[in-house]
């Protein structure tokens, strides 16, 4: 364990530090360390009163009480001052009342203060590197920034209290927007809080260039589905950031971390939302075809098939709504908005999907040359080797055509061999390829849109 500090951040080397950095007595701050996981380390080899924490980690982790709601947003106080003159070891842990220090006190610390700033300043001085000249990367432990010659300009880690889990679906959780003002965002898919393994909500972070949180969000929602309510915790599964209106816009998505309910929600600069979309089933793949297009990619339940749908995020309401589902049925929101989205394509487990009995075919989105390319994985293997399917849809979500990738006939022969299939390609009725979709819009609801 690093007993460095990020960037800019204060070594509190008491449990009265921790506390007057709190605000808050020490039986309060040892509290909250042992019921919600505030970030406080522990010296090896030490035992009773030798503990230390970082203000930065502080800092990030009321951001995240905060946002997250709960008992913690009451108590918390409203903010923290991360600098490093912020709570003198010898100073009193704060009373009810505070009593207004003499001016001449004030001047006298000031000075010292301003002595130590210069002496130190190296250790906490922000990075003047821009965001687009650093490499960033993102790793379970936290987030750590380099320069273009390869010297590492800051870190940032997680909250040591829990242990922290990165998207599978991401190749990379980090995004480094080209747009003002100049962040760095990072996505944390859950936490396991290490004193009983409770599991938490995934975390969307904004930090500045110099490593520091700006502003963070959780999804806190409740919805409810067939009667049943689901809550948190929310495992995020992917984000895209837009910046083409000269606004920035953040697309994010979840799924419920046990059940199949998914949401999707429109976040702008501040971080506030923008609509919320709910589906049965799960979203992991977000792109934004244009600033009023957002295209979801993922799988749907009730129609047990990958799922493209298309959302406005500029209409009334944002992309308040949910999937187009007969109220009252199963997979159908009683308690979310009534809208509906743009359009919504399901693509059918394929044969070698169901004889494999592979996992369900979730739909992988890109954006080429002003169409949208669905790639359903229909029996998942490393890297490119996966079996898979590949749908060419128009930005209104029309197919143009549809064709099974290289490896699924070589698979299929293989299943032939060892009496898996009872069938070669010639007698399959998908020898041409994938036969169908469905397809519904508003105008005329669910269709079955035959391939030649």
């Amino acid at each position: 364990m690093s007993d460095t500090p990020g960037n800019g951040s204060t070594r509190l080397d008491s449990w009265k530090a921790i506390a007057g950095y709190l605000d808050r007595d020490e039986r309060t701050a040892q509290r909250w360390e042992r019921e919600l996981g505030l970030p406080v380390r522990r010296f090896p080899g030490g035992r009773g009163r030798s503990v230390f924490a970082y203000s930065s980690e502080i800092d990030a982790w009321l951001l995240s009480a905060r946002a997250a709601g709960g008992a913690l947003a009451a108590e918390a106080p409203a903010s923290t001052d991360p600098s490093p003159t912020s709570t003198p070891s010898h100073t009193p842990a704060p009373v009810a009342v505070a009593r207004r220090p003499h001016a001449a006190g004030w001047r006298y610390a000031a000075a010292v203060l301003a002595l130590v700033a210069a002496a130190a300043g190296w250790r906490w001085r922000p990075s003047t590197v821009a965001a687009s000249e650093l490499r960033v990367r993102a790793t379970t432990d936290g987030v750590e920034a380099f320069d273009l010659q390869g010297a590492k300009r800051w870190s940032y880690r997680f909250a040591p209290a829990f242990r922290t889990f990165l998207a599978e679906q991401m190749a990379d959780p980090v995004r480094v927007p080209d747009g003002d003002p100049p962040a760095i965002f990072v996505a944390t898919a859950h936490q396991l809080k290490r004193l009983d393994e409770s599991q938490q909500s995934g975390t969307l972070i904004e930090l500045s260039p110099d490593g520091r949180v700006r502003q963070t969000f959780t999804f806190t929602d409740e919805v409810t589905f067939d009667g049943t309510t689901y809550g948190p915790p929310w495992v995020v599964t992917t984000y895209a950031i837009n910046e083409t209106a000269g606004a920035r816009r953040i697309a994010i998505a979840a799924h419920h971390a046990v059940w199949d309910a998914s949401l999707v929600t429109v976040l702008d600069e501040k971080m506030e939302r923008h609509g919320t979309f709910a589906h049965a089933g799960w979203v992991e793949q977000l792109e934004w075809a244009a600033s009023n297009r957002l295209v979801i990619g993922g799988f749907s339940n009730a129609h047990d098939g990958g799922m493209v749908a298309l959302l406005d995020p500029t209409a009334p309401g944002g992309i308040d709504g949910q999937g187009p589902e007969v109220a009252g049925s199963h997979h159908f929101c009683s308690t979310c908005p009534a809208g509906l989205p743009l359009g919504m394509v399901i693509m059918p487990r394929t044969e070698l999907n169901r004889v494999t009995a592979s996992r369900f075919n979730r739909a992988r989105l890109q954006i080429a040359s002003g169409r949208i390319l669905a790639r359903t994985i229909e029996v998942p293997a490393a890297g490119l080797d996966a079996v898979d399917a590949l749908y060419e849809l128009t930005p209104s979500l029309d197919l143009l055509r549809a064709s099974y990738g290289n490896h699924y006939w070589e698979t299929h022969r293989n299943l032939e061999a060892i009496g898996t299939l009872h069938r070669t390609r010639e007698q399959s009725p998908d020898r041409d390829g994938p036969r169908e979709i469905q397809r519904w819009t508003p105008q005329a609801g669910w269709q079955t849109i035959h391939i030649r």
